[in-house]
């Protein structure tokens, strides 16, 4: 004899043959909360999103709708999406369901240096701008004075003849750079 039981709890399963009886007890567990974990994330355009799976039954099917790696099975998965947006993960197991959250944040736009319309003269100050980024701005001007800075504005000098580069970075984005052009003048003392 076989059966199932759809609850938790001790049943009684009793066999009869002729005027004898017998029982036997039957416990049936709970089956644990389905969970999803981490229940909410934050990752990048394109980076892997990693989920696992708690409770339930032991066996586990995943979809991720918008995902490159849209359904799965196991107690982990997998997936990564293409474009911006907050995505639901949902697990199955049994009769129960859980979902985890997925959130792409746009991609920070990259760091824009804007320098000097024309050539500087040797000593002169040239001045830089930035764009872009996420408003926190670092500078370096190897051979300028000075040669770093901070800010949305920056403000070297060059005492030697040439084109030079100066770069600017913003936290997780692509830096931007400028040249300078340092053409003859009088040349000043250095600062």
């Amino acid at each position: 004899f076989s059966t199932m039981y759809a609850l938790a709890g001790t049943n009684t399963i009793t066999v009869t043959s002729g005027a004898q009886t017998a029982t036997c007890s039957v416990v049936v567990l709970p089956v644990p909360a389905l969970g999803c974990a981490p229940p909410t994330q934050t990752v990048g355009i394109g980076l892997p999103a990693a989920v696992a799976a708690t409770g339930g039954t032991g066996t586990y099917l995943w979809s991720a709708p918008g995902g490159t790696v849209a359904i799965g099975s196991g107690a982990t998965f997998s997936t990564s999406y293409p474009a911006a947006g907050t995505n639901t993960i949902t697990v199955t197991s049994g009769a129960q369901t859980a979902t985890c959250s997925v959130v792409v944040p746009p991609p920070i736009p990259a760091a824009v240096c804007v320098g000097p319309a024309a050539s500087v003269g040797i000593g002169t100050p040239a001045d830089f701008s930035a764009t872009g980024g996420i408003g926190v701005y670092s500078w370096a001007a190897p051979s300028g004075d000075p040669a770093t800075g901070a800010g949305t504005a920056f403000t070297t000098a060059y005492f030697d003849l040439g084109t030079f580069t100066v770069t600017v970075s913003s936290p997780g984005a692509t830096s931007g750079t400028c040249q300078v052009t340092i053409v003859p003048g009088e040349r000043p003392s250095a600062r």
